[in-house]
């Protein structure tokens, strides 16, 4: 009899547990792109990734293309799906991201592998943003955290590739498209474009969205078995916005405007996120 009570009492323990963490992840969720007509590859790569991080937090997906293939998806990895026939821009995925049902929200590229340190991110105030570059990849942690003596690139001052972004999902209601638009095109950008995810952090910096760079603490990895540049839009010159980081004036790459860290950027400046 004691021993039946006890078995009892445990596995009511173990469902309230459960039922916690559930509540818990519910907390955050994950919006990404995908879309169909991606190499074989490296759509594989990205289906993975999505169904890892399902293990973590609900994945959201907005897929692209002619077709709506998203109950195929649905049926290949434990997602919801939203289509449209477009590729979504920079600003159409925040505003995906904007209607997700819990409190705070991620937007991420698709291949970026997360894990329960994420929950980190649950401390966040209104008007406060994580942006993230991935800290880890086989054999070599910490890959866009280390600290170094020198370099343009040494954290915390880091100018790395930010792939990641996190937010109370409130802080992100009413945001508007200033800054979201290409200078010579006057369209809106979209995500793995040359310096987007800078144009992206300016844009919003610019609306009241306060940027640091938590890759410290909220660990992420790389999945990419190609080169990392590969997918990039090659064919396009590098972004120029109203508030990115590189002068429209100075087309070559090396001309980006004065870095601040600390204060909000003025005229012929860009506030970086700085490394915590």
């Amino acid at each position: 009899m004691w021993c039946f009570l006890l078995l009892l009492y445990f596995w009511h323990s173990h469902q309230i547990k459960l039922k916690h963490d559930k509540l818990k992840y519910i907390r955050v969720s994950l919006a990404i792109s995908f879309s169909f007509d991606l190499p074989y590859q490296r759509r594989e790569e990205m289906l993975q990734t999505a169904h890892s991080n399902s293990l973590i937090m609900p994945v959201y997906v907005l897929l692209d293309g002619q077709v709506d293939l998203c109950e195929q998806l649905k049926k290949m990895v434990d997602v919801e799906c939203q289509h449209q026939i477009d590729k979504p821009s920079y600003f159409e995925m925040l505003q995906f991201v904007a209607s997700l049902p819990s409190t705070f929200v991620v937007l991420s590229n698709a291949d970026i592998l997360f894990d329960k340190t994420i929950f980190l991110a649950t401390t966040l105030a209104t008007s406060e943003a994580y942006a993230l570059s991935w800290s880890s990849s086989s054999g070599n942690e910490e890959t866009m955290c280390k600290t170094c003596r020198r370099g343009i690139n040494c954290w915390p001052k880091s100018l790395l590739s930010i792939d990641s972004y996190v937010f109370r999902r409130e802080s992100i209601q009413h945001i508007s498209d200033d800054g979201f638009r290409e200078l010579s095109t006057k369209k809106q950008f979209f995500m793995n474009r040359m310096a987007a995810e800078f144009s992206f952090i300016g844009a919003l910096e610019n609306q009241g969205i306060h940027f640091e760079n938590a890759c410290r603490y909220i660990k992420t990895k790389h999945q990419h078995k190609g080169h990392t540049g590969s997918f990039r839009l090659k064919s396009e010159p590098i972004l120029f916005s109203k508030y990115g980081m590189y002068n429209p004036n100075y087309p070559k790459r090396e001309r980006r405007y004065e870095i601040v860290y600390d204060r909000v950027a003025k005229k012929g400046q860009f506030k970086l996120p700085l490394g915590i």
